[in-house]
């Protein structure tokens, strides 16, 4: 699995924030667009690369291998859940799939 040696919140969120957005399987520009409000756009299509060379179990698990050196508090996993959020409901429908990944991913977070 491919790594970052350095890490950042940033990045991690990317991961994190582009992850939710295929959720219902279709990445839509509107929801690159509120990740942008996140994140660099340096760092976003830093992040996206990695991702899309990553199968589905992958991504899992490069969620979980590197949640441990991000999350430093509840407020920075809160944080994470607003902006989870603001993904999941920004078509104006939060589907039953969005809402199954969100609670897949508050359980490993």
């Amino acid at each position: 699995m491919e790594t970052i040696d350095n890490l950042t919140f940033e990045e991690f969120q990317a991961f994190l924030l582009i992850y939710c957005a295929g959720a219902d399987l279709e990445f839509k520009e509107e929801e690159k667009e509120i990740i942008l409000q996140f994140v660099s756009e340096d760092n976003f299509k830093k992040i996206l690369k990695i991702y899309e060379r990553l199968n589905d179990y992958d991504r899992t698990q490069w969620l979980i291998v590197n949640k441990s050196r991000i999350i430093k508090s509840e407020s920075d996993k809160e944080k994470l859940i607003d902006n989870m959020e603001t993904i999941f409901k920004s078509d104006g429908h939060y589907s039953a799939m969005e809402q199954n990944m969100m609670r897949m991913v508050k359980r490993f977070l």
